[in-house]
Parts: C-alpha cells; sequence; structure tokens
C-alpha cells in the first residue's frame, strides 16, 4: 500500500515519495497541521520508504519486507520515535544524563551510530512544541550538523510552539484537514454505515484520527440526541429564566460541552442549507431531514443565522477559556431571541 494508506494527504504524499524516489530528502522535516489529520503516520510511511527492500514504485514502500514490517510493529532499530508521555519533552530524552529514563536510549546516542540494519536511520519526535527549552537547544546542535544518514521528522499541532532557530532547520510540510468526503469513505471501507461515516466526518474537522475516536465514544450518540432537544426548545420558546436554567444544567456537563456545541453547529448548518433550497443530499443528519425541515420552516433563514453565529462564537470563547457559565448564558439567550448583544467575556 504504502502512500495510499495516507488519507486525503495526496499533496504531501506526492511529495516525499518524489523526494525519496530522487534520492533528495531534506534532514530534516516539519509536518505541521491539525491532529489527527496523518502526520505521525506520514512520518512512518517515509521511515518505511527510506529502507524499504521492494518498493513497488520508486519512493515508495511495500509494506510486506522485513524494513517495512519492522517499521509498522515499532521494533525497528534505525527507527527512533519520541513521544513520552506529558506536557514536556525533558532533556535526559535527547542527551546523555542521569535522569535519561532506563531503557530509553536518547536522540544523540542514537544518531551517533550507524544504522543497524537500514539504509537511513529516521528520528520521530511526536507534538515536538512539548520541547523544553534545554531539550528544544540540544535538538538544535543535532539538526545543525545531523549525520548524513540521519531524517529527522518533527510533527506538531502548534507551529508557534517551535523554537524559530529549529523551524528554520527543517523543511516544512504541510497537513491540512482532509474533505469530508475523504474521511467519511474511509470510515466507510473500515465498516461503518454511510449516515454515521457522513456525521462522524463532519464531526471531525477533518481529522481521520478524531473521527475514528469519536466513532468509539458511546456519548455522541446522547449529545446528538441533546442538540436536537435543545433546538426543539428553542424553537417552541424559552423565557429568560428558563434560558439561564438551561445553561446552568449545560454547566455540570462541562467536559462535554465542545462536543455539544460542535453537534449544534452541525444541526444548524443543515438546518441553513434546508431553508436556502439546497440540494437535500447536502445534508449531513439524513435520517433527522424531516425534521431539520421542520425547524428550517419555522424559524427562518435570519433567525437561524443568528442562532449558528451565537453557537460559533460560544465554542469559539470557550476554546479561549472564557468564563462557562456566562458563556452559556450568553449563547442561550442568543438562541432564544431574548439578546442579541455580544458583551465582553471575561478569561479566566
Amino acid at each position: 500500500m504504502g502512500w495510499e494508506e495516507l488519507i486525503g494527504q495526496s499533496l504531501a504524499a506526492e511529495m516525499l515519495r518524489r523526494a525519496v524516489a530522487a534520492g533528495r530528502t531534506a534532514h530534516a522535516y516539519l509536518f505541521t497541521g491539525p491532529r489527527g489529520v496523518g502526520k505521525q503516520e506520514a512520518a512512518r510511511l517515509l521511515a518505511r520508504a527510506l529502507n524499504c527492500l521492494e518498493p513497488p514504485v520508486p519512493g515508495d514502500s511495500c509494506g510486506r519486507c522485513s524494513q517495512c514490517r519492522k517499521v509498522i510493529e515499532g521494533v525497528h532499530p534505525d527507527v527512533l520515535v519520541l513521544n513520552p508521555p506529558g506536557r514536556t519533552i525533558k532533556l535526559g530524552l535527547v542527551v546523555q544524563r542521569d535522569d535519561t529514563p532506563n531503557g530509553w536510549t536518547p536522540v544523540r546516542t542514537f544518531v551517533s551510530r550507524l544504522p543497524a540494519e537500514g539504509r537511513a536511520q529516521v528520528v520521530i519526535v511526536v507534538e515536538a512544541d512539548r520541547l523544553g527549552a534545554e531539550a528544544a537547544n540540544a535538538l538544535l546542535k543535532t539538526l545543525e550538523e545531523p549525520p548524513p544518514y540521519t531524517v529527522f521528522v518533527l510533527t506538531t499541532a502548534n507551529e508557534a510552539g517551535i523554537l524559530p532557530t529549529i523551524r528554520s532547520r527543517c523543511q516544512p510540510v504541510i497537513f491540512p484537514p482532509a474533505p469530508l468526503e475523504v474521511v467519511a469513505a474511509a470510515l466507510e471501507r473500515e465498516g461503518m454505515a454511510p449516515e454515521q461515516a457522513r456525521l462522524l466526518a463532519a464531526l471531525s474537522g477533518g481529522s481521520i484520527g478524531r473521527a475514528r475516536e469519536l466513532a468509539g465514544d458511546e456519548a455522541v450518540s446522547r449529545r446528538r440526541e441533546q442538540a436536537r432537544a435543545l433546538l426543539e426548545e428553542v424553537a417552541r420558546g424559552l423565557d429568560f429564566l428558563g434560558c439561564l436554567a438551561r445553561a446552568e444544567a449545560l454547566e455540570q456537563q462541562r467536559d462535554e460541552i465542545p462536543e455539544l456545541l460542535d453537534l449544534l453547529l452541525l444541526w444548524l448548518r443543515d438546518c441553513l442549507l434546508v431553508a436556502a433550497g439546497a440540494d437535500p443530499r447536502l445534508v449531513v443528519a439524513q435520517d433527522a431531514l424531516p425534521f431539520l425541515q421542520s425547524l428550517a420552516a419555522s424559524l427562518g433563514r435570519e433567525r437561524l443565522l443568528v442562532m449558528a453565529e451565537a453557537v460559533r462564537q460560544a465554542r469559539q470563547q470557550i476554546d479561549r477559556n472564557a468564563a462557562l457559565r456566562l458563556v452559556l448564558d450568553v449563547m442561550l439567550l442568543r438562541l432564544s431571541g431574548h439578546s442579541r448583544w455580544r458583551p465582553k467575556v471575561a478569561r479566566l
């Protein structure tokens, strides 16, 4: 299979394949993009392509030879994956020190050796923005004078968290969110029903990894029903006190609020499509089409736009660590038509 295994990232895959085929692989790459879009998978595919014994086409990997199998199984002696638990990658993981964990080969020690089996060594630093200051500076020294047989791959969803001096020594490769249709098709190939696949693809934000996580989350169906019930309440009419009471109840589900708002946005997006007379096949929640048609007819396009903006702003404010209860109060009031103003929300 090789690079074809990388879902929704054909441009990145082709660029890397051509670099391997031409023998012009950079000494260090920085893979950037949202979590779950395939950055780590691409790093492992690059390790396979650099060491594959029987590539089906130049720059690709077979997935069957001994070199490929060892990379797939995570036991290749020439591939080091730096992905420790915790928020910080410490200096002892880059340079041999007294506090280097038992059984761990520091990056500098690893690259000081010749490849044991393959043609190239590959060092994969997962979420490289976790590198502490000392570890980042130590890694920088290695990147400045890299061994000719070693390729570094740093992955991150937060490019701003990488030292500028490290970024400047890496070739950037961007991994954008995958199209909804691509993620949904991948889920269907894995055995998921089309309607469920399309729903999870829409909620994943273009991340196949996130979509797979959602597939194993039993709370998704419950949150979906909550989102529908909330829209039904709003359509019937919530008074001022009812909005505050509903916000208080929602606050008790603090950990689930972001996903619930994502679902609300999805329902409202579908309602707007219906209200605009779009092709019904564009609607994600196909099983709820009659409900969406009824909601769109009762609320109207202008009201739906106001509601969608209220939820979008609430979602954004939560990401910025705004006071949750105040965010929910304002959102519910705006959804119910009691308030269209947007106060300044204090951050925690």
